[in-house]
Formats: C-alpha cells, structure tokens, sequence
C-alpha cells in the first residue's frame, strides 16, 4: 500500500522533478523499490526484545485508507511503533489480525499489559477473545473527552475540558 501511495505521488511529480532536480522516472521506481523493501522489513521485525508494559492501539486517518498503529511502551517509558495494518476501522478481523501479528513476530502479550484503546467494540472484543477476563483494558482519556465535547453546547466545552 505505501508502495502504491509513494508511487503515485512521484508518478504526479515526475515532469517537475525532471525539471527541477534533473532526474526522472528511473529514480523513482528505485526509491519506490527501496521504500517497499524498508517498509517490509520494518513490518516483519522481531519484537522478542520489547517488554511492553502498555500497548497503544489507534486507527489514523488522513484521507487515504485507514492504518490502525499499535505503539508500544516499556517499563521505563520507551515508547515503539510496534506495527500497522491496514484496515478502515478497527473492526474485529483486523484486530485479531494485529494481535496475531505481535506475537507471531515475538512480542510477549503478557496478560499484565495495560491494552488503552477509544473503546471500539471490534478492538475490545478482539482483546477480550484474546485475554478473557484477565484483559486489562483502558479507555483512552482524549478518546473520551472528545466525545463528551461533541454532546456538549460550545459554551460549555472549555469548562468540561478542565
């Protein structure tokens, strides 16, 4: 998929860059080469060396197709992309299909890590499948906030925030 999105974009800036840098298409297909191959091994990386204490779990937009991200951080507060799938919402395939990714590539998913997420019922029941109820989950406080400031009248907004 970045392959594709990289792609298109140098595609629309060939004749500029010709003109401006003096290189063209040939260099493009290779920095989309090489970014393709970077982004492979970035997602196939051995996780076996991190501890997570917390996992991070998030869809992004940005006017594309959505990439759920899972960060990770430690006992002493490092803070890892532990990977991304593609998926335009946080439904329950592809949540088990994070989870299953994170162990395959060696993270230990331990049932002491702290899971937050905004609450998705696809993420939750994937995590729920997953861990039972030993699942230590939390509900992301900003997630949260932000509903609450869509149900409120402007007014009211800035004080509810506090």
């Amino acid at each position: 998929m970045a392959g594709h999105i990289i792609s298109k974009v140098l595609r629309d800036s060939n004749r500029s860059s010709k003109r401006i840098w003096g290189f063209g298409k040939q260099v493009s297909r290779h920095i989309v080469a090489v970014t393709t191959k970077k982004l492979q091994e970035f997602k196939e990386r051995d996780l076996s060396d991190f501890k997570a204490f917390a996992v991070f779990v998030d869809t992004i937009n940005r006017g594309g197709p959505g990439f759920m991200v899972a960060l990770g951080i430690d006992g002493a507060g490092r803070k890892r992309v532990l990977g991304f799938w593609e998926g335009a919402t946080e439904n329950h395939e592809v949540c088990q299909e994070l989870i299953s990714d994170l162990e395959r590539r060696g993270l230990i998913l331990s049932k002491k890590i702290i899971w937050v997420t905004d609450g998705g019922k696809g993420i939750i029941k994937a995590l729920k499948d997953r861990f039972g109820k030993k699942l230590i989950h939390q509900r992301c406080t900003i997630h949260k906030d932000r509903n609450i400031q869509k149900h409120l009248a402007k007014r009211y907004r800035k004080e509810a925030h506090r």
